[in-house]
């Protein structure tokens, strides 16, 4: 008797997932499914009544990526006889994560749905149940009803070997940072209290099989700017990471499956490899190449001083000055590590030098550089950015030429793309910016996130707590204009290309469109393309692929 992953949700929770069953009892599959609605029709139309949908009622969904969801709950079907049968769950919650424990019982996460839904996808600071299901009566109880792990937001990893318990991770600040640091915690299925260990991560994904002894599993967290494996033993309540020394031909690893042995299988991978699969045994420390990666000739250098971590990385020939791109991640609580990256190569091989600063507000250095930036976005996050690229300028071997430097962002990143140009102007000779934030004053009553424009930018100063009751006063517009890149629109002088996803429901379209639109009016060089099937990611094939011709067409023009 087991439980087999096919598919589901992979990171971070979401609104899918499904899992099959294997035992005597057959095979069954239980999933994630929108509940049915009544037809849509109009009042005059055939049919109408009273229990109709009127076409034009609003239907909320939950944000970004999930704009198809507004409720869920689960079915299964039998796969012996066909059947399926939907669970009758509380209309309130929206349902997700479904992971057997036996062939009568399923858990789950669910989120409620009032008064409002706001975004999750990767939001890890969204409020959230652990629950257990008896298929037969469908009674819901709840695992996590104590006092600490109430309002926490939970993603189940994983079920124990013996079914008698179940391992999360929780993030115990609703509605702060959306990317935080977890503790595994350990729900018991026989009424013992929770167990937490005495961990902090930040955990990046999970393989579903994911057990390499019967206490221990295996996980990745990110560490140092990289994807490194974490071994969590449940009996000990310890952590270990597995470090792969500096050198080494791979140096982030993101584990895919794991068995008793002290096998795990991994994707591996480096600036100058592409993704590869290798299998890692924790008993002797050898890797193993099972498929071979592409090979991308570069030259890479880490920055580690004062508050300053960058990866700075280009052609191996430095004995001609190139120009620079300044390369700036999102979130801001996220993290550019050495995975390999096409979009890096592209720029590499037509000869330009990157530099990536993961500045004070990134994951993966420490809990307290990640907590530092919220409430100082707009000037810390600058300035690191700032200090990364002088420091990158300046160092020896490196031909990046000082007088040819653009800047590169996406959301939080060309939110700062933006400020760098208007704070630095006479630095960057070209700006490139994707579904940038640049009014967050406006942009909190639009957004699914109105939670990160309270937080971001009024952290420390009351109320910068989330409820849903807030309506954002003159005082959060003062703060909110004060951290916006708008502010310097005036001292602008820079060549901007922008790049706008039409269904961004997480940066609002006019973010971008009011920023090109002040261009304009100022007379500032400046082109924009919109991309009316896509969203905040700007993922699409097409989408990507005009991102990247046009962006270096435009970059040659200008540097």
């Amino acid at each position: 008797t087991q439980s087999t992953w096919v598919t589901g949700a992979f990171g971070l929770p979401n609104l899918t997932g499904f899992q099959l069953w294997h035992g005597q009892e057959g095979i069954k599959l239980v999933y994630v499914v929108e509940r049915k609605r009544a037809k849509t029709l109009l009042p005059f139309e055939k049919d109408y009544c009273d229990e109709s949908n009127n076409t034009f009622k609003y239907v909320e969904n939950w944000g970004e990526n999930l704009q198809d969801y507004s409720s869920t709950t689960l079915a299964i079907l039998d796969l012996n006889s066909g059947d399926i049968s939907y669970l009758a769950l509380s209309p309130d919650f929206t349902y997700s994560y479904p992971q057997w424990i036996n062939c009568n019982q399923v858990v789950a996460v669910r989120f409620k749905e009032t008064p409002y839904r706001v975004g999750i996808a990767m939001c890890g600071n969204r409020p959230s149940e652990l629950i257990l299901i008896d298929i037969d009566t469908q009674k819901e109880t709840i695992l996590s009803s104590t006092h600490q792990y109430l309002n926490c937001d939970l993603f189940i990893i994983t079920v124990s070997l013996d079914c008698k318990s179940i391992i999360c991770g929780v993030a115990k600040k609703p509605f702060e940072m959306h990317r935080q640091y977890s503790n595994i915690v350990v729900f018991d299925l026989n009424g013992k209290p929770p167990f937490e260990l005495d961990n902090s991560l930040f955990i990046n994904t999970y393989p579903k099989s994911c057990w390499i002894s019967k206490d221990e599993f295996c996980l990745s967290v990110v560490e140092n700017c990289r994807y490194v494996l974490a071994l969590v033993n449940i009996s000990k309540g310890t952590t270990r990471t597995i470090k792969l020394p500096e050198n080494s031909h791979v140096t982030s690893l993101i584990p895919m499956d794991c068995e008793a042995t002290g096998n795990i299988l991994c994707c591996a991978s480096n600036f100058d490899q592409s993704q590869h699969l290798v299998v890692y045994n924790t008993n002797n420390e050898e890797i193993v190449n099972i498929s071979e990666p592409s090979r991308y000739p570069m030259k890479y250098h880490y920055i580690c001083k004062d508050n300053i971590r960058a990866f700075l990385i280009g052609p191996e020939d430095q004995s001609v000055t190139r120009p620079a791109l300044l390369y700036l991640h999102g979130g801001p609580h996220s993290v550019s590590t050495n995975w390999f990256s096409i979009c890096f190569c592209f720029y590499i091989q037509n000869g330009f030098n990157i530099v990536i600063p993961n500045y004070r507000g990134s994951a993966g250095i420490s809990e307290q550089f990640l907590q530092e930036l919220s409430g100082n976005i707009g000037e810390m996050d600058v300035e690191d950015c700032k200090a990364a690229l002088d420091c990158a300028l300046n160092i020896p071997g490196w031909g990046l030429d000082p007088t040819r430097v653009a800047v590169i962002g996406g959301s939080h990143g060309g939110f700062l793309a933006c400020h760098m140009i208007g704070q630095y102007p006479d630095m960057f000779k070209a700006a490139i910016m994707r579904n940038p934030v640049t009014n967050i004053g406006s942009m909190m009553s639009a957004t699914d996130i109105p939670d990160w424009c309270l937080f971001e930018v009024t952290k420390g100063v009351e109320p910068d707590k989330f409820d849903f009751r807030n309506l954002p006063d003159g005082n959060f517009y003062e703060k909110a204009w004060n951290a916006s890149p708008m502010r310097y629109i005036d001292q602008v002088k820079t060549a901007c290309q922008l790049h706008i996803g039409l269904k961004d429901l997480r940066v609002p379209p006019f973010q971008g469109i009011s920023y090109y639109k002040a261009l304009q009016a100022r007379n500032v060089p400046s082109e924009m393309y919109t991309y009316e099937n896509d969203s905040h990611s700007l993922r699409k094939p097409k989408n990507d692929s005009n991102f990247l011709l046009t962006s270096l067409k435009f970059l040659n023009e200008h540097l």
